[in-house]
């Protein structure tokens, strides 16, 4: 049995819950707020309102319907939707109003007789407001029928409230674990499912008064869920993620998978080091105000008295923008830009990344890693930096600001063929390459000249020494726009890569072109990335005051791969192989489809006082 089959026969049980209760004539009182039913003890809690109509809204976008219209869908997906199109129809009005999700374990097993540890599913709730006032005898008849050849049903009482309870047996073959046991009880006008008793039973005590002890009158979740509360019942999914909650239940799970009191240790050290600096997060996901894509935003609560590697410190942007985006031009297809301690991060990720080997070791014992082969995070710097003849945190990261930029643009297609000797066929055949750049906001610019020097000093000692005339690689100055260009040429390349310095900006550049064409832009900032972008809000939400940003010009990118002769050489190839199943047509079809993705882009922030925040968003056309 695989999971969406799963999935569907819990949401058969609940269904047929709810028929029960309006069938026995139930009266059920009015419930506020869900959260008021969900024990505290929720890592997870997922809430959504109407979301059978949401998702029928986006079926019928026209965006879905090009995706429907598909011919490789049309035939393999389409027939077996249309087998389930009433039991979808019907499970679309039966939760056509508030429901929610609430998980209470990581979901991670270790089994005893040193198997490895699995997933199975976690400890939940299933809870969804019933509407009496629809007759849903017959909606529920269909659905219930699935399940009379396997019926397993049980019941009980606890505290004078019935509870049913279901027994779904599992394929041990897929999946490897007890059969599911879903039980149901109406609080209400909500009826509660778990796939545990416990839950279930705590939850009747929060309906009968009995207990306080429920999400809504959780600390962590008081002092965060009111923040998009506007957002609530307006988005398809608004979530709660108690992280301090959650790495309790999973240390726990941790200590029975190490045998090693020492590996333990280090491993519990190794995750508390950066997981439980987080308390919690509160987060939604919808449609923007055009209803022109997706926007997501998110609002964090950390433990700054649990920071004690600074994390919160290091990675804030204080509040000031990226100022590398000044001088980027418009024209990208990828970027991303990060604000902070740069020595912070680095010397932070090394201590991380360390602690893993520590682990890895202590795992594999000192004779075993010594020999280990595979490279690992402490040796490959090593390595590299005798190879360089430096020290990355005594001679790089001094000379560093507090901004950094990656870019990738202008798709040019090139030959790889060497100018002599034997000539591979494909080598011929035109090479899509991008155009990178690497921007570096540095100290001062007296840094930014140091860092340049280092450079392409270590660029000369990297290049092996030939006895032929021409060298494998040299480097020349030249200058455009007053600035001092150190163009690099590389034996068999056709582009030259160039490092040159724009105040307290060190910037290396995959090609001339695109060097100069920064050099352009930092003399007229008004046509830069920061003053281009198209969003349907306001882009400084993106750009300003962010720890972290990446900006992809999806439609873009697609036009511009679309546009190459390798893909253009290709479509014919895949039908030849896929037999006819995948056409020329089909490949022009999702390219259609993925240019209407127009935009992706994701932002995070850190504050001094212990929060943080989060956008997400996603252009498309068509909804």
């Amino acid at each position: 049995m695989k999971r969406p089959v799963i999935i569907v026969l819990i949401g058969i049980v609940v269904a047929a819950g709810i028929f029960f209760a309006v069938q026995t004539f139930i009266k059920p009182g009015k419930i506020g707020d869900i959260e008021s039913l969900v024990p505290s003890e929720a890592i997870y809690y997922i809430y959504s309102y109407q979301l059978g109509q949401k998702i029928e809204d986006f079926c019928n976008s026209d965006f879905f319907l090009k995706i429907s219209n598909l011919s490789f869908y049309q035939e393999y997906l389409q027939p077996s939707i249309d087998k389930k199109e009433k039991l979808y129809k019907n499970l679309s009005q039966v939760y056509n109003s508030d429901s929610a999700l609430a998980v209470f374990s990581p979901g991670i097993v270790a089994p005893s007789g040193g198997i490895e540890p699995m997933i199975e599913p976690g400890k939940f709730m299933l809870l969804v407001r019933m509407d009496t006032k629809k007759n849903i005898k017959k909606t529920i008849g269909d659905l219930y029928l699935l399940l009379n050849e396997k019926e397993d049903v049980s019941y009980s009482t606890y505290k004078g409230i019935k509870i049913t309870h279901y027994q779904i047996p599992l394929d041990k073959s897929k999946f490897p674990f007890p059969d599911l046991k879903i039980s149901y009880a109406v609080l209400g006008d909500i009826l509660v499912s778990s796939n545990t008793d416990e839950l279930l039973k705590q939850s009747i005590d929060l309906f009968n008064k009995s207990s306080t002890d429920s999400l809504l009158n959780d600390e962590v979740y008081k002092k965060i869920s009111g923040k998009y509360a506007d957002k609530k019942k307006d988005s398809f999914f608004w979530t709660f993620i108690n992280y301090k909650r959650y790495t309790e239940k999973f240390l726990a799970q941790v200590d029975d998978m190490f045998i090693d009191q020492a590996q333990n240790e280090k491993m519990r050290d190794f995750i508390e080091s950066f997981i439980d600096v987080s308390a919690g997060i509160i987060s939604y996901l919808g449609y923007d105000s055009s209803k022109s894509g997706f926007v997501g935003e998110s609002y964090q609560l950390y433990d700054k008295s649990k920071d004690d590697h600074g994390l919160l410190e290091i990675s804030s942007s204080k509040g000031s923008k990226n100022d590398l985006t000044a001088v980027i031009p418009p024209q990208f297809f990828v970027y991303f830009g990060c604000s902070g301690n740069i020595s912070g991060y680095w010397n932070y990720f090394s201590k991380l990344m360390m602690s893993s080997e520590e682990i890895k070791q202590s795992a594999m014992g000192d004779s075993m890693y010594a020999a280990d082969k595979q490279p690992s995070f402490s040796k490959t710097i090593k390595s590299l930096e005798t190879y360089l003849g430096l020290s990355i945190e005594k001679d790089v990261m001094p000379l560093l600001g507090n901004d950094f930029s990656f870019v990738i643009s202008d798709l040019e297609e090139v030959s790889l063929a060497p100018k002599s000797g034997q000539i591979n066929p494909m080598q011929l055949f035109p090479t899509p390459m991008p155009t990178l750049s690497l921007l570096f906001e540095t100290k001062d610019q007296s840094s930014a000249e140091k860092l340049k020097s280092l450079i392409i000093e270590k660029v000369t000692q990297l290049s092996p020494s030939q006895p032929e005339s021409e060298p494998f690689l040299s480097i020349a100055e030249d200058s455009y726009a007053g600035v001092n260009l150190s163009v690099i040429s590389i034996k068999e390349l056709p582009f030259h890569p160039v490092c040159f310095v724009l105040n307290d900006k060190c910037i290396i550049s995959s090609t001339t072109d695109h060097a100069k064409k920064i050099i352009d832009t930092s003399k007229q900032s008004s046509n830069s990335l920061e003053n281009n972008l198209d969003f349907s809000f306001d882009p400084n939400k993106i750009l300003k005051g962010s720890a972290a940003t990446l900006i992809v010009k999806f439609a873009d990118l697609i036009d511009a791969i679309a546009q190459t002769k390798i893909v253009n050489f290709a479509k014919p190839s895949v039908a030849l192989f896929s037999q006819g199943k995948v056409t020329t047509n089909d490949i022009d079809d999702i390219i259609d489809i993925l240019d209407d993705i127009s935009i992706i882009a994701q932002a995070n922030d850190i504050t001094a006082d212990g929060t943080g925040s989060g956008l997400f968003y996603i252009g498309i056309e068509g909804l």
